[in-house]
């Protein structure tokens, strides 16, 4: 197992296929999370803890878990007292959502970047694009830190900087 510190109030912790065979018996278990797993994953996450006493003492603790079978999973635990991101992430099942979403944005100065993930693309914009009417072409929205870390480490990334600007005038 190995621990690592994404930011004070964030860990990723990453589980080799061996240890999760050792510590949950079967990838089965960890893909139904019954409540004995359950259990098993927060006496880990309570022990990892103990060990790193710092940035986690108060607020609420939140784990995005990531299995993948025969490779492990990792695990992405942070406090609930951290600072909002200042950046949503939103997610379009096509290109051409995306592209309609960019047309209503086109007149916009946003810092963005864009990825794919999992077939779908990943527009990562400063909190101001929640004034724009794009929630027609968009199929899911977030400012979840854990869930932009995600995008950013195991997505392709597009464009990295003003994308917005750079579809918009591209596809106008």
């Amino acid at each position: 197992m190995t621990v690592y510190e994404i930011h004070k109030n964030r860990l990723k912790i990453k589980l080799s296929d061996t240890e999760v065979l050792a510590l949950f018996g079967s990838y089965t278990k960890l893909f139904e999370m019954k409540k004995e797993t359950k259990i098993l994953i927060s006496l880990l996450l309570k022990d990892i803890l103990a060990k790193r006493n710092k940035g986690f003492k108060n607020g609420k603790i939140s784990a995005d878990l990531k299995v993948i079978k025969n490779f492990g999973c990792e695990i992405y635990i942070f406090c609930s007292e951290e600072p909002k991101s200042q950046a949503a992430v939103f997610e379009f099942k096509s290109f051409e959502n995306l592209i309609g979403g960019i047309k209503v944005l086109k007149e916009t100065e946003i810092e963005s970047s864009l990825y794919k993930y999992n077939d779908c693309y990943y527009l990562i914009a400063d909190n101001g694009i929640s004034d724009f009417p794009i929630n027609d072409f968009y199929s899911f929205r977030t400012e979840s830190y854990v869930f932009l870390e995600k995008v950013k480490e195991y997505g392709k990334m597009i464009i990295k900087e003003n994308a917005v600007k750079l579809l918009a005038e591209t596809f106008n």
